[in-house]
């Protein structure tokens, strides 16, 4: 989100109020360790509190030597987390479930009847929206900002999961994805037994409008024999530009071997405002959750928030951020080289509207033990 103007399981009771405490706890001790320490980027400090190294983490580690999963992932207990949903301004409290193998990621309202609760995380649900990405089931129950649990379950690797709330707003917690993947991470990712699907990109597909475009390239143009240790589990190149002299043109390429590489390049970097700004969007209902603690402030003299970035390009790693998102809303990890330039959340939806319109733009591959692509007939008996 950047805030600029241009296995079926029961209901689990409500929580009490100890228990909302005790998740609110957690999720700020989730973005607290965000912020620990600075991220060095080629030798000089992006902050004095950034994002803290990706491989320094303990016990969070994650996939620092492998790369793509070969099997369906969840959730190997429960996470409660809670905070505030950054444009409403409300308390919101999140359970995230662990869910069987073949279920997908879904979203479940607690606060609605039954037969409204459930809102697939899924492209085809999206509501085009230019600050945030919103979901919405055919009863018209909606649910906003999904994009940061997204990227952090894409990382993660999780393919199903139940995502249980009390709103129509994901927290925002420090606006990055960072909170969400220390609590999964903590919680523990276990493998099913289902082997994981993935969308391999055939051809060139682009979604554009004027000169802002997002697209998807194959990501090697001979056969489809790729052993997994040279597949980078992202590969995007993207640029951005703002008329401020504190972010200008920025362009990022990142190539990421690994879940943790992926971790380190991407998972802090925060939202970002416009402090010009603020008073109209709250005008329109927008931001009134929003702090320093939750988004990064930009001011006419530059950055508002007393420590600073995290990185020292942080606003194009964030909007890299929002784009791996809501391209996992694919419902599996989309195999390609991805280029954008000043896109958001409405062309990341239109691209991926694009590509599944074209039958012969993609298919469904599996991965072996084996370390190579085959397609879903060839894959290897599950031991």
């Amino acid at each position: 989100m950047t805030m600029t103007m241009p296995m079926t399981m029961p209901m689990p009771m409500p929580m009490s109020q100890k228990e909302k405490d005790a998740a609110q706890k957690i999720s700020r001790v989730a973005y607290e360790r965000a912020g620990e320490k600075a991220v060095e980027r080629g030798g000089e400090k992006a902050g004095e509190q950034g994002g803290e190294r990706a491989s320094e983490r303990g016990g969070e580690k994650i996939g620092e030597q492998g790369g793509l999963e070969v099997w369906e992932g969840t959730l190997a207990r429960t996470v409660n987390l809670a905070g505030c949903g950054v444009h409403s301004g409300k308390d919101v409290h999140v359970v995230l479930h662990p869910r069987a193998a073949g279920t997908g990621i879904v979203l479940r309202r607690g606060d609605l009847a039954n037969g409204q609760r459930e809102i697939p995380l899924r492209y085809e649900h999206v509501e085009q929206r230019r600050l945030c990405t919103k979901v919405v089931n055919n009863a018209g129950s909606a649910v906003s900002m999904v994009e940061h649990l997204m990227c952090a379950l894409a990382m993660a690797q999780i393919d199903n999961l139940l995502v249980e709330l009390d709103a129509d707003e994901l927290p925002i917690l420090d606006g990055s994805a960072e909170p969400w993947l220390a609590a999964i991470l903590e919680a523990g990712v276990v493998r099913q037994q289902k082997p994981r699907s993935y969308l391999q990109v055939c051809k060139p597909v682009e979604a554009r409008e004027d000169d802002r475009y997002c697209r998807l390239l194959p990501l090697e143009a001979g056969g489809h024999v790729l052993p997994t240790t040279t597949m980078p589990v992202l590969s995007v190149d993207f640029l951005i530009e703002f008329p401020h002299p504190t972010i200008g043109r920025q362009r990022l390429l990142v190539a990421a071997s690994s879940p943790a590489a992926w971790r380190e390049e991407i998972a802090s970097a925060r939202t970002f405002a416009f402090q010009k700004e603020i008073e109209q969007l709250r005008e329109q209902n927008f931001a009134l959750g929003g702090s320093l603690d939750n988004a990064v402030l930009v001011g006419e003299e530059g950055i508002v928030n007393p420590e600073g970035l995290r990185y020292k390009d942080e606003f194009v790693r964030h909007k890299i951020l929002d784009l791996c998102g809501d391209l996992y809303l694919a419902g599996m990890p989309i195999l390609a080289h991805i280029e954008g330039c000043k896109s958001g959340h409405r062309l990341n939806n239109r691209l991926l509207h694009s590509l599944f319109r074209d039958a012969e733009a993609w298919r469904e591959v599996f991965l072996t033990e084996g370390a190579t692509w085959s397609e879903q007939g060839d894959f290897a008996a599950a031991p």
